[in-house]
């Protein structure tokens, strides 16, 4: 399965050895870098949701088929899947990552 990026910054934190985004922790990027490597060797969607290391969750369904990854304790990798007609996968897009936020106990 080939990997998309809708997210310019993703495709930073993928290509350049010495960029990590300001959000994110060593950690996260170490983590994002590697689950790319197994979203790569993917090989159809069923594929996803069965690799336990990649820990493929689904967001809200009012958001559709929006999939996420934990990164870290604080970021969330977003993605799609994009299918052809025939129901099979084409492509993970990396649509972009959320930065979690603790709250603060009353």
């Amino acid at each position: 399965m080939t990997v998309a990026f809708h997210d310019p910054l993703l495709r930073r934190a993928a290509e350049e050895a010495d960029f990590c985004p300001a959000e994110w922790s060593v950690k996260a990027l170490k983590t994002y870098r590697r689950r790319l490597q197994q979203l790569d060797a993917v090989h159809a969607e069923v594929d996803l949701h069965q690799t336990r290391s990649l820990g493929v969750r689904s967001r809200d369904p009012a958001d559709g088929d929006g999939l996420f990854i934990r990164l870290d304790e604080r970021v969330e990798l977003l993605f799609h899947v994009e299918r052809k007609s025939d129901g099979l996968a084409v492509r993970v897009v990396l649509d972009g990552f959320a930065v979690l936020r603790k709250e603060k106990s009353a």
